[in-house]
């Protein structure tokens, strides 16, 4: 087995146990259900998220299916830094599960609040108010280096800068809904990493 083959079969299980946890989550969820008390107009981001993943998933498939066909935008990086995007793969992965468990029926794909939404600090959220976005952004470098392909880099970069974009909205959200009680979480956690005490 060649080195390639071995990172396209690693970028092809991380994807598909990505894409698993993601519509499994998403299963879990529409069986409870819940009405929105607050919800983004339109679902701007979301329609923007769909518009972008479906050629970031082509890319991803081509690239494990066909690799040739994205020959253009290929790096010659060495193994050894190729390697390394199973850091950031695999943290991505852990984190975008346990995030999702903790946040249980209070997530949904639209930005918004639900009429039961509680305010959720357990988990990783005890340290940082939104690591499932964190998960997403992660997702980017791992799939740059794994696949050691600039298209792919740019496809995973530009679906991490929309869920970027949803953050400002959701914490108005959340301040809408939860007050003093989000204000002081905030305080106390960082957005995408743990805050550092010095």
């Amino acid at each position: 087995m060649t080195p390639d083959l071995v990172f396209r079969v690693v970028f092809a299980a991380g994807t598909l146990l990505g894409l698993s946890l993601r519509m499994y989550f998403a299963w879990k969820v529409r069986r409870v259900g819940g009405k929105f008390a607050i919800k983004e107009r339109g679902n701007v981001s979301l329609v923007l998220l769909w518009v972008l993943y479906l050629p970031t998933l082509a890319a991803s498939l081509l690239y494990v299916l066909a690799p040739d066909l994205l020959g253009y935008s290929a790096l010659p990086l060495p193994l050894w830094l190729r390697s390394i995007g199973a850091i950031p793969g695999t943290a991505s992965l852990v984190l975008f599960a346990w995030s999702h468990h903790a946040l249980g029926a209070n997530w949904s794909e639209s930005v918004g609040i639900k009429e039961a939404h509680s305010l959720v600090t357990d988990g990783p959220h005890r340290w940082m108010r939104h690591p499932m976005y964190t998960a997403v952004l992660l997702i980017a470098p791992a799939a740059f280096l794994i696949s050691a392909n600039w298209t792919i880099g740019a496809f995973w970069l530009a679906m991490g800068t929309v869920v970027y974009t949803r953050v400002g909205l959701e914490e108005r959200f959340l301040i809408e809904k939860f007050g003093d009680q989000y204000l002081q979480y905030m305080s106390r956690t960082g957005r995408f990493l743990p805050r550092v005490k010095l």
